[in-house]
């Protein structure tokens, strides 16, 4: 995560942006601070060679001696947790970029600070946990627009980061900082007491669900379920949230979406 998170704070070099802004902040609110520059020779080049599958491809520049500048960045982890570490790392390849490292609490009080900060234009990268605070961070144009820079870089964020769910209204504000690797445990004996044939390598959750229904078996106290899931209720929750939005436990005529099928 620290590596993804590194390279977030490049995806600023490259832009000469602030990853966060705000419609509110006044217009000289990064009058005090060095915007990061890049020298502009040989781009197409550098297009050209870019993967759009290949975040290293297209994440740092053939010449990060010349970027120069400042970064202010908020994270909800102290130097000494690994910040520390990954900002010197990110310094043996960008020498003459200075990060600011800011920390703040994960709670309600610590982001209320962090929005505070958006508002004044005093953070460029932000890192920060789940969809309840990046909701209303969009709806009050805090981050930065980035897709249309996405879209002339062609960075492919399916094949990048698994799925291009990181968006508010279509458009991309926000890049995931990390990811879960989740994987299902079988039971090769009862997968193959139920005739289930092959291990699959792919499936729909169709397909895991049948599987589990043949495999479950017994009646009352000796009954055993062919599946289960341990995920918090908020795992389940977020598929509802990438499909319907901030109010997906809601229908339009604001009745409860618990007979929705997702």
């Amino acid at each position: 995560m620290k590596k993804i998170v590194a390279l977030l704070l490049v995806v600023v070099m490259l832009l000469g942006i602030t990853a966060c802004g705000s419609n509110n902040a006044p217009s000289n609110s990064q009058s005090n601070s060095e915007t990061p520059s890049a020298s502009p020779d040989s781009s197409q080049t550098q297009n050209e060679a870019k993967d759009p599958s290949d975040i290293y491809s297209w994440i740092f520049e053939e010449n990060p001696e010349a970027i120069s500048g400042r970064v202010r960045f908020w994270v909800p982890f102290k130097g000494d947790q690994g910040m520390d570490a990954m900002i010197a790392e990110f310094n043996q390849t960008y020498p003459n970029i200075t990060v600011e490292l800011n920390t703040y609490n994960n709670n309600a009080e610590g982001n209320t600070a962090v929005n505070t900060a958006m508002i004044a234009g005093e953070i460029d990268v932000l890192h920060s946990f789940e969809l309840y605070n990046a909701y209303a961070r969009w709806e009050n144009g805090l981050y930065k627009d980035l897709t249309d820079w996405i879209s002339e870089e062609g960075i492919d964020l399916v094949a990048n980061w698994g799925n291009d769910t990181c968006k508010y209204e279509g458009r991309v504000y926000t890049l995931p900082a990390g990811g879960l690797s989740y994987y299902i445990a079988i039971n090769k004996n009862a997968w193959d007491k139920a005739g289930l044939g092959d291990i699959p390598t792919s499936w729909t959750w169709d397909e895991y669900l049948e599987a589990s229904r043949k495999m479950t078996s017994g009646e009352g106290n000796n009954k055993v379920y062919g599946g289960s899931s341990y995920q918090a209720i908020n795992t389940v929750y977020n598929a509802m949230y990438q499909v319907y939005g901030k109010n997906a436990f809601y229908k339009e005529d604001g009745s409860s979406s618990a007979d929705d099928p997702v």
